[in-house]
């Protein structure tokens, strides 16, 4: 929506724009488009014709100004987070946030817009000559690296240390002998952008996230309704495991972001 603000207000200014994500591998949201074409924005193939490509694609020294929309400017690489143009708009991330009714896409637009008049605005106060702008995108472009996990990892928790509740169905799964990849969010890198895209993905909030064999399976206590009633069987018979000798069912309880 920045990219489509800027080369919407910019008018007679010589102001170049581009817009890419940390990673490559993600689409226009329709619901982008739809209130952008509402406020009478096109970005669409018949408009502006926008893409969603990779950062990777680009040279930081190519820009003027560089800006992080939704605040994950801390995701990117040092060329790119210390130049000198660099801004971060904390803006909310629509997809991970909105109810369903776009009402988030349509605050989020406005004020998308007012940053980029206000942008703008600098930017004719400043030295003459030609500008170019990188609008960094949201962590909406890690939903590709998440599915990648999912689709590669037969059972996969996204957790977080600090979690009893993490705690708790990790015991579980262990205890039962399952083999079992751990994602810890508040340990990773990128982990705040990550549960940002695993919102978007299950529209859950809390964690753990359990995924088995590519399907979202919901959070603690779904995971142990699972091991109770024997969701977990066939995976033990085909990693060849079962369940540790002499160990106690964990209990169940709400689960709640840790």
């Amino acid at each position: 929506m920045a990219e489509g603000w800027v080369r919407s207000l910019r008018s007679g200014q010589s102001v170049g724009v581009a817009s890419a994500g940390i990673v490559a591998g993600t689409a226009i949201k329709p619901g982008a488009s739809t209130v952008m074409a509402e406020a009478g924005v096109d970005i669409g193939p018949g408009g502006f014709n926008q893409t969603s490509d990779s950062v990777a694609d680009f040279s930081p020294g190519d820009f003027d100004v560089v800006v992080s929309c939704c605040g994950c400017g801390d995701k990117l690489t040092a060329p790119w987070r210390d130049h000198p143009g660099f801004e971060d708009w904390n803006l909310d991330d629509p997809p991970a946030t909105d109810p369903g009714d776009l009402s988030e896409y349509r605050r989020v637009r406005d004020e998308c817009k007012a940053k980029v008049e206000n942008l703008l605005g600098v930017l004719a106060g400043g030295a003459n000559g030609a500008k170019k702008v990188m609008i960094e995108a949201s962590p909406d472009s890690l939903v590709a690296e998440v599915e990648a996990l999912v689709a590669a990892n037969t059972v996969i928790m996204f957790s977080k240390t600090t979690c009893g509740y993490c705690t708790r169905a990790k015991k579980a799964i262990a205890e039962a002998g399952v083999k079992m990849k751990v994602v810890e969010l508040n340990t990773s890198a990128n982990g705040a952008a990550m549960q940002q895209a695993l919102i978007m993905m299950t529209k859950q909030r809390t964690v753990p996230v359990v995924f088995v064999e590519g399907s979202f399976l919901g959070g603690c206590d779904d995971t142990l309704k699972a091991l109770k009633t024997g969701r977990f069987k066939a995976l033990q018979s085909q990693q060849g495991t079962g369940p540790t000798p002499g160990t106690k069912k964990a209990k169940s309880g709400p689960c709640s972001l840790q």
